[in-house]
């Protein structure tokens, strides 16, 4: 009777599902940030720390200068890369 061997055959597959399922996870997780990075905010602040470092985290124009009056001396400025909401198309006017 080998119990080595039956024993090993059930370690060996405990161990491929357990790297399985932490490989998925992880693709799970990247997918998830990666969607949340693609995210375009309206505002960024220029950090005043001779890199010029932008960060445009922040949806509203108060909510980057709360940032940067907070000690981080930066201004803050339109995203270049955000594309305003498209307007909705005006009704079409009746005529009499």
């Amino acid at each position: 009777m080998d119990c080595g061997g039956s024993l090993r055959l059930r370690t060996f597959r405990a161990a491929v599902r357990a790297i399985s399922t932490i490989a998925a996870l992880a693709v799970t997780a990247l997918a998830a940030a990666s969607t949340r990075a693609e995210e375009v905010h309206p505002w960024c602040m220029v950090y005043q720390d001779m890199t010029g470092t932008w960060s445009c985290a922040f949806a509203s124009f108060e909510q980057c200068r709360a940032t940067a009056s907070g000690g981080n001396g930066g201004t803050c400025a339109r995203n270049p890369a955000f594309a305003d909401p498209p307007k909705p198309a005006a009704a079409a006017r009746r005529r009499r």
